[in-house]
């Protein structure tokens, strides 16, 4: 069924979508893993063993970021200010 108001990515079954994600976590798996092991191995700071840091390492970003949604999220769409005002009103008419 063709829903005009959404945009499609990749062909008409999503495969395209499916596919970059696949190969993004792939990606994302020969490059982490080779590095993970490189930091256990020979980090090893302030006499805290090396299997440590690989938490520590991944856990500030996502933590910075997780605090930082807070300043940029807002409570509702007609409070963004970096969204177009055609879009908040659709918005707000979808789902409000």
């Amino acid at each position: 069924m063709d829903q005009p108001h959404r945009r499609r990515v990749g062909n008409e079954h999503g495969s395209d979508l499916l596919c970059a994600k696949r190969d993004a976590f792939a990606f994302s798996s020969v490059v982490a893993g080779p590095m993970s092991d490189w930091v256990v191995q020979h980090v090893h700071i302030a006499s805290l063993d090396g299997w440590w840091w690989p938490f520590a390492i991944e856990g500030v970003p996502t933590i910075s970021l997780g605090c930082l949604s807070f300043v940029i999220l807002v409570d509702s769409p007609s409070e963004a200010k970096y969204v177009w005002s055609v879009r908040i009103r659709y918005i707000a008419a979808l789902f409000f």
